[in-house]
Order: C-alpha cells, then structure tokens, then sequence
C-alpha cells in the first residue's frame, strides 16, 4: 500500500518532489488490457474527450457507444479516487464497450478531493489516488508507452489549501491493430497553469518523441491541449502550437 500521507511531510522543493515522483512505481508503469481482436476497419470513428476525472464512466461509454466510437483518447480520468466514488474509471468504460484500454498515470492526489454536492461518498481518503490518461479500443493495442511532457507548473508546492499533487503532464500512445492496418494513437493533456509559449515547448516535446516512436506508421493525436481561445478563435501569436504543428508535416 502507497503511504500517501509521508509525501505530504516532504520538504516543498522541487528536489523532494523529483524524488517522490522516481519512487513510486505506478509512475513507472502503464496498464494494459487486451479485450479487441477487431481488424481495423477502412474508416473509422475517433474520439477525443477530456472528461474531466470521469464522474460518470457508465454514461460516457453510452455515449461513446451511441456515437459508434471505436477508439476513444480520453483525459483526465482517476482511478482509486474519493471524488469519483473511487470508481476504476476508464477500466468501467472500457468494460461497458467491450473494448481494451491502456491507462498511464499523469499526478497521484496527496489531498482525498471532495466528491460533488449529492455524489456518492465511498470511504474516507482516496484507496489509489490516481489521475491519468489513457486510450479505449476496438482494436488490438500494442507496445504503449507513457510521455513525461516539460514541467511548466508547480502541483507539488500550491499554497495553502490548494490541490496538491505529484506527477507531470503526459501523453499515452500506442499501437493500434496488426499488420498493414497499423497506426499510433495519443491521447494528451497539456498545461493550463502556462502559456502559449510553454504548452508549444510540451507540444515540440510530443512530436519528437512521436516520430521517434512511430517511424513510419500514421499517427493521430488527440486530448485537452488547454488552448485559449479568443472571440476570433485561437490566436496564433498567443497559442504557437499550431502553427509550430502545421509546419512540421505539413
């Protein structure tokens, strides 16, 4: 068992919270379940979905099913959580669909968050405390691997009453399907807590450690990129990510 509690007496330094992170393990793996032997078929749907720590596993994958998804990049999602009834999320919504997933970890939650007003309260302090990314598929999942992105906010040290975490921003990608019909899907979550210019050094960080992944094979990336946007839309000035993106392949 995780003692959560001892990283809450680490002293706030970014030392301390380097340390933590290299010492717990779920950091340093990534969940896997095989449960999809579909061919990839000629087209499909996709769907990219930040749900915001997956309140409701049972109606997203309703939705998701409804929609006729077959592959799902979904963010934000806990697992072991006391906010979410400490529910396996994307493991329900997967199960509901039929379909495999792969999850990895992007923060472990020192302080148990309050569930929602009238939300089922289960226990007292998170059993797991984790909050991550992953991907949901029809289709056979191979080879994931888990992409720590530059730090650009401090989770770790928030004054006073603020969430505490440790962990970082992340991608999850994997293989999807056998033989000629391979591509790579990432699901990702970029910074809120920076700027344009940051979230676009996070991006570079992406695309480099994709192409490196992927070699040959497509790929496609989807999740919360935390944009802002103004009333005429993004701002290429202000979010350089795009741009930055568009010149790469395009």
């Amino acid at each position: 068992m995780l003692d959560r509690s001892r990283f809450l007496t680490l002293p706030p330094t970014t030392e301390a919270h380097a340390e933590a992170l290299a010492s717990i393990p779920a950091f340093h793996q990534i969940e896997l379940q095989q449960n999809a032997t579909r061919p990839v078929p000629a087209t499909l749907r996709i769907a990219a979905w930040n749900l915001e720590r997956c309140l409701y596993p049972y109606e997203a994958a309703s939705i998701l099913q409804r929609h006729n998804v077959s592959l799902a990049l979904l963010t934000e999602m806990d697992v072991g959580v006391l906010r979410t009834g400490q529910v396996h999320t994307i493991g329900t919504v997967a199960a509901e669909l039929g379909q495999g997933y792969c999850y990895g970890l992007e923060f472990l939650e020192l302080i148990p968050p309050e569930p929602p007003p009238g939300f089922r309260r289960v226990g007292a302090d998170n059993t797991e405390g984790y909050h991550g990314n992953g991907i949901v598929s029809a289709y056979p999942l191979s080879a994931p691997i888990v992409i720590r992105l530059d730090e650009q906010a401090d989770w770790y040290t928030p004054p006073p009453g603020r969430q505490r975490r440790i962990g970082n921003r992340m991608a999850i990608a994997a293989t999807i399907g056998e033989g000629e019909a391979r591509f790579v899907a990432c699901a990702v979550h970029l910074e809120n807590r920076t700027d344009g210019n940051g979230r676009a050094h996070q991006m570079q960080t992406l695309l480099d450690a994709l192409d490196a992944y992927a070699g040959t094979l497509p790929i496609v990336i989807g999740g919360d990129l935390n944009t802002h946007v103004g009333p005429g839309g993004h701002n290429d000035a202000s979010e350089p990510l795009f741009a930055m993106a568009t010149a790469r392949y395009w």
